[in-house]
């Protein structure tokens, strides 16, 4: 039992200190082209699953905060409030574009290699 919690502890830490695959906004595209050049084909795939979930989960939080705006009052809309709730849509927008665009990298990288697209649908 006491094993047992050693390694779930240890998963944990690993994980909340970033030991899983993080996805980055910043990250250069010339730099996502590079690393997909040398990946194999499930690499590939991995990548673009990844970015792919991620863009979900991003469409789905954009899909919130536009509601959020539509139940404002008309008042808010052209307020602080909805100044605000724009901004934050805007830059959930920018990064699913970029991430949209990393995933196709990864994307057209697995075709090259025989991969199959469905495969790697989002």
């Amino acid at each position: 039992m006491r094993r047992f919690l050693s390694i779930l502890s240890l998963l944990f830490i690993c994980f909340s200190l970033g030991c899983a695959e993080k996805l980055n906004v910043n990250r250069p595209i010339a730099e996502v082209k590079a690393e997909a050049q040398e990946m194999s084909l499930a690499q590939l795939e991995k990548a673009a699953l990844t970015y792919g979930k991620e863009i979900r989960g991003r469409y789905n939080k954009m899909e919130k905060v536009k509601y959020e705006l539509k139940g404002l009052a008309p008042r808010d809309v052209l307020g602080a409030k909805g100044k605000e709730v724009k901004e934050r849509y805007n830059k959930m927008s920018d990064e699913v574009k970029i991430f949209m665009e990393h995933y196709g990298v990864y994307a057209r990288k697995y075709q090259e290699l025989g991969g199959n697209t469905a495969d790697i649908k989002y």
